[in-house]
């Protein structure tokens, strides 16, 4: 991997792990003086947080590009398909969202600005969210929002995520 990263001009950016979860960023060369403002969070929502044993959470870096602003949300949420689990990660999804730069950070001071401010968010990780529709039918619906999308209808784009 280093090879890889020299050979193409990328560089280090920011890394931060919780237990069963890790970030960690390179920039192209291209992009490096462009981006300011690194900031990361961590919060977990299972276990021993003062610790870091817990292994369910959320890993958070936002940072900017030029002046638009970037939001990595890596997580790992409960596992388990009835109701009560789904719940729990609904619960957890929310609490990272209502938490995440709400408290000193690990790079920088303090922050009230949570991640609703950044201009693209971007959830990612073993969120354990599974569907029962077929191969057909989910192809179906990605045809569907692609149609709202290019149309720019965010209602329609919305009723088919609510679908799934």
């Amino acid at each position: 991997m280093e090879e890889y990263v020299r050979k193409n001009s990328y560089h280090f950016l920011y890394h931060d792990s919780l237990i069963g979860l890790y970030i960690c960023i390179f920039v192209s060369s291209r992009l490096k003086g462009r981006i300011s403002n690194v900031q990361g969070d961590s919060i977990e929502v299972g276990g021993i947080s003062k610790l870091k044993f817990g292994n369910k959470g959320a890993l958070i870096t936002r940072f900017k590009i030029d002046s638009t602003s970037v939001t990595l949300i890596n997580a790992h949420l409960r596992s388990g398909q009835d109701e009560s689990k789904y719940e729990k990660r609904m619960n957890s999804i929310e609490r990272i969202h209502n938490h995440a730069f709400k408290q000193k950070h690990k790079l920088g001071e303090k922050s009230f600005k949570n991640i609703d401010i950044s201009d693209y968010k971007f959830l990612f990780g073993d969120l354990n969210f599974r569907n029962s529709f077929s191969r057909k039918a989910m192809n179906q619906y990605i045809s569907q929002y692609r149609g709202f999308k290019e149309k720019g209808d965010e209602r329609g784009c919305t009723e088919v995520l609510q679908k799934i």
